[in-house]
């Protein structure tokens, strides 16, 4: 006696055309596998997802689950008697829990027979980096002693703690290498004070504070200007540093020479009285002395006019002070960057003496009117005669704000449309509701606007609301007050449709139940993707014959070509159905290519 074979689809038994009886002789049905999470591990709760589109009131219910070596078995049913004729797609949900390491074969069963398989991999479960400790936290050495710190690493693995030793592994770094180094956590003390170990290790890093005490301090002293400083063994200059007892206490005294001034000390820890730099040798320290020379230079006012100007007002800078009569500032040339928004204005006098007497001066420079922004305006002052070179007498900062009733819209684009209104510079008056629509090229699609100035407040990060409708206010942070940049992206071309085929048979032909028989497939497929064989499996309990092929290839052309792939199957069940799955590695994919049913 011959195989018939027929498609699972053509065995539905209609009765009075309204229900399908539940039970032997219904239609070949198949449910599609889907494992939460995607890639699932030892530490995951895994669920698998069941779902397809069968008759309704007999879709799958009450799923039990057995979890045998590496292998996941699901049982469903349905109490149901009858089957509507409507078909209706439905979803189970079947928690599986926690599984050990390895790679799984999931069988699905409805009533008996099998509606499914799958394979998927639970992978080991890494340990979780989630602190760093340096110990101990602090560390006290002296100068050219060395300690070692301990770098570890703190992990949550499978609900416990552990800790790692990666001193040496860890990238460890000094915050001052004048007072300490670190090399795989060893400290040597270079100079007294005090430095921050850090240790850095996959993100995570801690530090330790190390202290370097030493027996004795250095004080170096530095000059600006002409001038001395002199006592406790300074006699600078030439003599500018000295070493001293650790605690001890000591006083500088700053002396000015004819036609210097002093000025002010930096650096001193017990007051700067009279000229007088007080310090306590608690560590290694520096001092720095200012002084400046003497000169009857005045200083030089600037006022702006008007106080608070706009883009469309004329601006005046006045300039006034009082100076020694004779060598008072003369105007001489302005010039305005705007790119840096500064104004510099230049002075000058040619007279080769000054009087003593003071006497004021006054000029005025007209700038005009100015774009947006900060502006900062200096005056300088020369005299050749007396070799005084370019000195800064005066400055000024203010800010120049657009027409209060007007405001100005950007609105930009890279590439792949347009907008309405165009893309350009567009004024409004402020307060206005402004509407912006993308309108994308050919091929093209909108994705969404980027924003900047006062339309960004508006609205979240990257909407996609087109058009968009927003208020125009005044910004002051660029020279615009509402930016939009339209982003479109282009449409990929549709890809045409496969011509895959898959054809299966039982050779030889006449070969009875229980015998020895070869399951043949043959067909199409893209060139380079083409399925090959893995491993067969039969399940009488199904019964069926499940034939697993597999791909490991990234490029399929779009040529096709003929496969062809033999199976040997040791006894044949007296009615089966036979599965051809094919597994792309590539895409993580598995999906049945195949199902024919053969009875006697």
């Amino acid at each position: 006696m011959g195989w018939r074979k027929f498609r699972a689809v053509s065995l539905v038994l209609l009765i009075l055309g309204l229900v399908v009886l539940h039970g032997a002789g219904q239609s070949r049905r198949q449910a599609k596998i889907e494992v939460r999470p995607t890639n699932p591990t030892e530490d995951d709760s895994i669920t698998l997802v069941l779902s397809g589109k069968w008759p309704n009131s007999c879709t799958p219910e009450s799923p039990r689950v057995r979890a045998i070596g590496n292998r996941v078995m699901v049982e469903t049913s349905n109490p149901s008697d009858v089957c509507l004729q409507t078909i209706t797609p439905w979803e189970l949900e079947v928690p599986i829990g926690e599984l050990s390491a390895d790679t799984y074969r999931v069988i699905i069963t409805f009533e008996g027979e099998m509606i499914g398989q799958g394979r998927f991999e639970v992978e080991e479960s890494e340990p979780e980096l989630v602190d760093l400790e340096v110990e101990p936290s602090s560390l006290g050495l002296g100068v050219g002693e060395q300690k070692q710190l301990t770098s570890w690493a703190i992990y949550h693995h499978n609900g416990l703690g552990e800790k790692k030793d990666v001193t040496d592994e860890a990238r460890w770094r000094s915050s001052d290498t004048s007072v300490a180094v670190v090399s795989k956590g060893l400290v040597s003390g270079k100079g007294p004070g005090e430095a921050r170990i850090n240790a850095i290790y996959e993100g995570e890093r801690d530090s330790a504070v190390v202290a370097v005490k030493a027996e004795e301090y250095l004080l170096t002293v530095d000059i600006q200007g002409e001038g001395k400083v002199r006592n406790g063994g300074i006699d600078c200059p030439p003599d500018c540093s000295e070493a001293y007892p650790a605690g001890s206490r000591l006083s500088l005294t700053a002396e000015a020479p004819p036609g210097w001034e002093f000025n002010q000390w930096k650096g001193c820890d017990l007051g700067t009285h009279a000229g007088e730099c007080g310090l306590k040798m608690d560590e290694d320290k520096k001092v720095l002395a200012i002084f400046e020379e003497k000169s009857d230079i005045g200083e030089a006012k600037v006022e702006i006019i008007p106080p608070s100007p706009t883009t469309e007002d004329p601006i005046t800078i006045e300039v006034f002070g009082t100076w020694p009569n004779s060598c008072v500032p003369n105007y001489e040339d302005y010039q305005v960057d705007e790119d840096k928004e500064t104004i510099e204005i230049d002075t000058i006098n040619e007279s080769e003496a000054c009087l003593t007497a003071l006497t004021d001066y006054r000029f005025e420079v007209e700038v005009g009117a100015l774009p947006a922004g900060e502006y900062s305006v200096t005056v300088s002052y020369r005299s050749p005669p007396q070799d005084l070179d370019e000195q800064i007498i005066g400055s000024e900062r203010f800010e120049i704000i657009k027409e209060s009733g007007e405001c100005v819209l950007k609105v930009t684009s890279k590439q792949g449309g347009t907008t309405e209104p165009e893309l350009d510079d567009h004024t409004h008056p402020c307060g206005e509701m402004v509407e912006v629509e993308a309108i994308p090229a050919e091929s093209w699609e909108f994705t969404g606007w980027e924003l900047t100035g006062s339309v960004a407040d508006q609205f979240p990060p990257f909407p996609d609301d087109n058009p968009i409708t927003f208020e125009l206010r005044k910004d002051s942070e660029f020279d615009y007050d509402a930016g939009l940049f339209a982003h479109f992206a282009q449409v990929e071309e549709p890809k045409p449709p496969s011509a895959r085929e898959v054809n299966v048979e039982i050779l030889p032909k006449d070969a009875e139940p229980g015998e020895p028989a070869t399951v043949h497939v043959y067909g199409t497929w893209e060139n380079g993707c083409i399925p090959r064989y893995d491993d067969l499996e039969v399940d009488f309990y199904g019964p069926g014959i499940m034939i697993n092929t597999i791909n490991e290839s990234e490029h399929c052309t779009m040529a096709l070509m003929n496969f062809d792939l033999k199976a040997d199957v040791k006894e044949l069940p007296t009615a089966f159905h036979v599965d051809v799955y094919y597994e792309d590695i590539s895409q993580d994919t598995l999906e049945l290519i195949a199902s024919e049913w053969f009875s006697q």
